[in-house]
């Protein structure tokens, strides 16, 4: 099987089983932030996306991206507020 559609019907498949174990009860949407962070993180990051962070010149890479640092610390301050105002 071609890796792209192997891709796809995992993602179908994974979105498809959200929502179905999320019907007929309720689910908090905190459950959607390591969804996130395993789609990036899982292609590539979000500086690499955008093409912002000289990935070509092989020096810098382990200083990493603003814009990845930007990223991630948004989402553990996302992930923090709903675990503090989980009800």
């Amino acid at each position: 099987m071609p890796p792209k559609i192997a891709t796809l019907l995992t993602i179908v498949l994974i979105l498809f089983l959200f929502i179905w174990e999320s019907k007929g009860e309720k689910v908090s949407s905190a459950l959607w932030l390591p969804v996130m962070w395993m789609a990036i993180t899982g292609t590539r990051f979000v500086g690499q996306w955008l093409n912002l962070g000289g990935w070509n010149d092989g020096n810098n890479y382990q200083d990493g991206s603003l814009i990845d640092a930007l990223y991630f610390s948004s989402l553990i301050i996302i992930e923090f507020v709903f675990l503090f105002l989980d009800e």
